[in-house]
Formats: structure tokens, sequence, C-alpha cells
């Protein structure tokens, strides 16, 4: 069984472990968290366990960096606490895999880009390292128990995480607004219900979206009259300029 000592305890960090305990046996974590409280939540989550320190030396098989990426400065050296034998899953976005590793003084570093839904085993987890590509492999499956992993370059990993990290939440973000113009109780209710239904349709359909889009509306029909005037009106411009927003705040806290 691989052991995992896991530094941090926020939502993604939550959402990946215990998704993964219900596939492999909790008692392979080990969560630290300065205040030690949402370690301890955690391995309670998870039936894991938490310690109250971060060892002078780290034998387990992987050690996991889900605290946000201001706080890698603090764990400046770290690899010297760490066995040969350990490699890195870096949770933490918009900072290189080289910078992590120079900061961190350690020799092998994979990048994991993950999404809230591995939580309930439907997640995408994007996988990069230059330093480690001999465990990819078995870092991708570890994904696969909670969704879906897959191995790119960093370069791809950096272009896709607006997409597959942030997605969840522009998803929701619209739906909230579409559910807001119906004005009845259960408006949100029903909208949750179509998302469902209609996420169950891209499952199991191999249509393109385009042709999904085509299989709902009907010339002249009321559907198509929306989305006319959601073209007319310059959606896809909008989301452009957010996705452009995204990737130049992206671009500044890489340089930080």
């Amino acid at each position: 069984m691989r052991s995992h000592f896991v530094l941090g305890a926020g939502k993604m960090t939550q959402a990946i472990f215990i998704g993964l305990s219900q596939k492999i046996d909790g008692r392979s974590f080990t969560f630290y968290t300065p205040s030690m409280t949402s370690a301890k939540d955690l391995a309670s989550q998870t039936n894991g366990n938490f310690s109250k320190d971060i060892p002078d030396h780290i034998e387990a098989d992987f050690l996991w960096l889900g605290l946000k990426p201001q706080g890698l400065e603090s764990l400046r050296g770290l690899g010297e606490q760490i066995s040969s034998k350990t490699i890195v899953i870096s949770m933490l976005a918009a900072i290189d895999e080289k910078t992590q590793m120079d900061i961190l003084g350690v020799k092998k570093l994979i990048r994991v880009m993950p999404n809230l839904p591995v939580k309930y085993n439907q997640g995408v987890t994007l996988i990069a390292s230059e330093s480690a590509p001999e465990a990819l492999e078995e870092v991708c499956d570890l994904f696969n128990l909670v969704g879906e992993g897959h191995i790119l370059s960093e370069n791809d990993l950096e272009k896709l995480t607006l997409l597959t990290g942030s997605g969840p939440a522009f998803i929701y973000e619209f739906i909230k607004i579409l559910s807001s113009h119906f004005d009845h109780a259960n408006a949100e209710a029903l909208v949750r219900s179509v998302l469902l239904g209609s996420a169950e349709t891209v499952k199991n359909e191999d249509s393109s979206l385009q042709k999904l889009i085509d299989s709902v509306t009907s010339k002249g029909g009321v559907t198509i009259a929306v989305l006319n005037k959601w073209r007319e009106n310059g959606l896809s411009d909008l989301v452009a300029a957010g996705i452009m927003s995204g990737k130049a705040r992206s671009a500044e806290l890489n340089q930080k």
C-alpha cells in the first residue's frame, strides 16, 4: 500500500482524498495543517491519520502539496526532509515545475490540476512532469479512480487549467443566471435537474456539442430564438473576454 503525506487540507485536497477514500484504504493518508484542525477533520472523514508537525524525515511514497501558491516559500528547502524515494505531487497553480523544485530543493515533482468533482469520482485532472516521467502512469491511475486523469505537457496543463479547473464555476454561474430569469420558487432546483440530465446525455452520446444543440432546436422555434439572440448580442465574445482575463491573471501569478 502506497503512503501519502499531505500538506494542507483545503477544499481541493478534501475533495481529492474524500473521493480516494472510497477507492483505497484511507489509513495510507496522513494530513498536516498548521492548526491541526482541518487535518483532524479530513482524517476523520477519510479514515486517515493526522500529524502534529512536519516530520524531520518524511518517508512517504508521495508528498502532496495542497497549500496555496503563496505558501510555497515557507517550504523552502523541504527536500532535505524527504526520502530519496518520495515523489512530490503539487496542486499549486501558476508556478512552473522547475520553480517549485528549486524552492523545495527536490529532484522529482509532478504537477496535478484537479477539479472539485473528484469528490464524487467525476473529476478531470491534468497531470504533467519532466522530472518524474516514470511515475506519471501511477499518478494518472490514482486520479482515474476519482474521474479522469490526463497526462500532458506542462505547457498544455497551463493552457487547459482554466477550462478544467475553473470550468465547473463557469457552468454554475451560467445556470444560476439562467434560473434567475424564471420567477418560480423551484427554478434553481429545476435547472440543477436539467444540468444533470444534460451531463448524462453528453456522457452517453457520441454526437458533437453542436449536434446536441441542434437536436434540441427546431427552425422558427422558441429555443433557437433564444440562442440566436445570445449569438447576436455577442455571447461568444463575452466568454472570450472572460477567458483572456483569466489567462492574464494566471500569467501575473506565474511571475510573482
